[in-house]
């Protein structure tokens, strides 16, 4: 997948103006200023000499600007065979998709896309929605899949599903077994929570507080990163918990878990495509965000 920091290096190099660059492209200056700190930082070294006369670029820049002229060019020629239909889809796609989406969602898509995309050869990291964001950003995964958006403004967050986090507990919780709760009776209550970092703990205290209810004021009495083991806790009576609908679909349908249904509180939540600013991915990328979003309607 091409890296879009070569085509924002190559544009501040062209322009040797960081706002003229960023109209061109269509993003914000400090998205641009983002993009050129992470390429420094990258190779160890200045790409542009700054003065109060303006910028230019250094010998590391023009070495560089050489490579990503080449790369683009290239790119563009291979992106233009494959508009054509004069090329096979083929390549790598590194995926990252945080806990929910990689254990209860991409199992039903990956198979289906890999029947009809053979030539891609796919590799998935699970992580909170914060490890994704950072793997993303530090170039070690090409396409992003998380629970929230990422607040970033180098990163591009790009809705494709719609999930619903429920506050489940075991049937015999009495709470459990009334028409509906209020919010002074769950913040009495005993919770199991997610980790820091998680994107369904950041979607549940934001819908909490809209609410009217201070997260803090939750007596979480455990906290864990996996949805199984939390499942596992409130089938067994531990307390309340927070869990997306598809993670808990299987414990719902056989009994083991019930719904604890909290007046006006209704969780409905986004799942994000993540890439980095800039136009829309091609390539494998390209294929699987519209892929996905077919795969979503059917769902």
């Amino acid at each position: 997948m091409l890296d879009y920091r070569l085509l924002v290096f190559r544009t501040v190099a062209e322009k040797l103006n960081f706002t003229r660059a960023a109209e061109v492209l269509h993003i914000s200056q400090p998205a641009v200023t983002q993009h050129i700190k992470q390429l420094e930082a990258h190779y160890g070294t200045p790409l542009f000499r700054r003065s109060p006369a303006g910028i230019a670029l250094t010998d590391a820049g023009h070495v560089l600007f050489d490579h990503a002229s080449r790369t683009l060019d290239a790119h563009g020629k291979i992106e233009a065979q494959i508009r054509a239909g004069l090329a096979v889809l083929t390549g790598p796609l590194r995926l990252g998709a945080s806990m929910t989406i990689a254990q209860y969602l991409l199992p039903r898509w990956l198979g289906k896309f890999q029947q009809a995309q053979p030539g891609v050869a796919l590799t998935l990291r699970n992580g909170n929605t914060e490890e994704i964001t950072g793997a993303l950003l530090a170039g070690r995964i090409d396409l992003g899949l998380i629970e929230g958006p990422s607040g970033r403004r180098e990163l591009k967050s790009v809705p494709f599903f719609e999930d619903e986090i429920l506050c489940l507990a075991a049937p015999t919780h009495p709470l459990a077994r009334k028409a509906r709760v209020t919010l002074a009776e769950l913040a009495g209550a005993a919770f199991v929570g997610r980790e820091p970092g998680s994107g369904t703990r950041h979607v549940v205290e934001r819908a909490l507080k809209k609410a009217g209810l201070t997260p803090g004021k939750l007596n979480v009495v455990l906290e864990s990163s996996g949805s199984e083991t939390i499942k596992g806790l409130l089938a067994s009576g531990l307390g309340l918990g927070f869990l997306s609908r598809l993670a808990a679909q299987n414990e719902l349908a056989l009994g083991q878990l019930s719904i604890v249904p909290v007046r006006g509180l209704r969780i409905a939540r986004p799942f994000y495509f993540l890439h980095l600013q800039g136009p829309p991915p091609t390539g494998p990328a390209g294929a699987f965000i519209a892929f996905s979003h077919d795969a979503a309607r059917a769902t």
